[in-house]
């Protein structure tokens, strides 16, 4: 899809939600079971309030999520932590960044692998280089958006990122990669770097509906497998074309808010985490037909899955 399209493609389907106008609902097929569509179907049936209820109530929840976990992203870009030695570093600092702690609860062996395979001054380099190139980022952004953002296409460059080989697989895409890096951009500076999930992605292709359809085919956000009829999130997708969208979606929020004269707390200085909290909603609203796109095909033979 042309990108003019897709931006008013997407903006068309943010001013659905909230004016409460369905984009598109659940689409039943033979692997979604009944239960999962009932389960749905009562689900929104039971929280009738209007979409700006419902965003107002996600964005304080995300609020205090956010609150919560903050302070560990921004120790790592604390320059009194670039004082210590660098394997601990390492080990007391950037282990208890958001992203981090995650792959380490989930066992996830693509975080974990590089994560001890790195060696402490290494990393503390690249964080260095990032918070240089952030601090001018930030500085960029206040006079012109547009151009900082594109500037971000710098982010994969070998100055901010690191590459480990284990015999089966790169991992120059986990510890210090987009999706890493915009937990750290955005848990240190919400009000200038959104946060990229792969639920975010997903929530991306769902407001790229038009006429009541989605094409994961023809999507950006998602790879597509036509083989066996399932999308992934797309793990490459370039972070600087994701702002944009953000930031898009961001200025069409507050703008829909104005006019309908409502008020958010510290919106401005948390601009971000009002935008996730909009992902979120989203991904919540399709999660019975997100979880069809996002099922292989292995994973729906086994028996009592749902």
């Amino acid at each position: 899809m042309p990108e003019e399209l897709l931006r008013k493609t997407i903006l068309a389907n943010v001013h659905a939600y909230f004016n409460d106008e369905v984009p598109y609902a659940p689409q039943r097929d033979e692997k979604a079971s009944v239960q999962n569509v009932l389960r749905e179907e009562y689900r929104r049936r039971m929280d009738a309030r209007p979409f700006i209820e419902k965003l107002k109530e996600k964005y304080q929840n995300e609020l205090e999520m956010y609150a919560k976990n903050c302070q560990a992203d921004r120790a790592v870009f604390d320059e009194r932590g670039f004082e210590m030695e660098p394997i601990e570093y390492r080990n007391e600092i950037f282990k208890k960044c958001r992203y981090v702690t995650i792959g380490f609860d989930n066992r996830n062996p693509a975080i974990t692998y590089p994560f001890w395979h790195i060696k402490g001054e290494v990393l503390v380099e690249k964080i260095k280089n990032l918070k240089v190139f952030i601090d001018k980022n930030i500085q960029k952004m206040k006079e012109n958006r547009d151009e900082a953002i594109l500037d971000l296409a710098a982010l994969p460059n070998e100055d901010y990122s690191w590459s480990c080989i284990d015999g089966r697989r790169e991992h120059n895409s986990n510890i210090l990669g987009l999706r890493c890096k915009s937990f750290l951009l955005y848990y240190n500076y919400p009000d200038f770097y959104p946060l990229m999930t792969t639920n975010d992605m997903y929530s991306l292709l769902m407001l790229t509906a038009q006429n009541g359809k989605i094409r994961p085919e023809q999507c950006e956000f998602v790879i597509y497998n036509r083989t066996g009829n399932w999308a992934d999130s797309n793990a490459n997708y370039p972070y600087e074309q994701f702002v944009y969208y953000a930031a898009t979606i961001y200025d069409e929020i507050k703008s829909i808010l104005e006019q309908k004269k409502e008020t958010f707390v510290d919106m401005d200085t948390y601009k971000y985490i009002l935008v996730e909290a909009f992902f979120r909603l989203v991904y919540e609203y399709n999660g019975q037909q997100l979880e069809i796109i996002r099922t292989r095909p292995a994973d729906r033979e086994l028996p009592n899955r749902r």
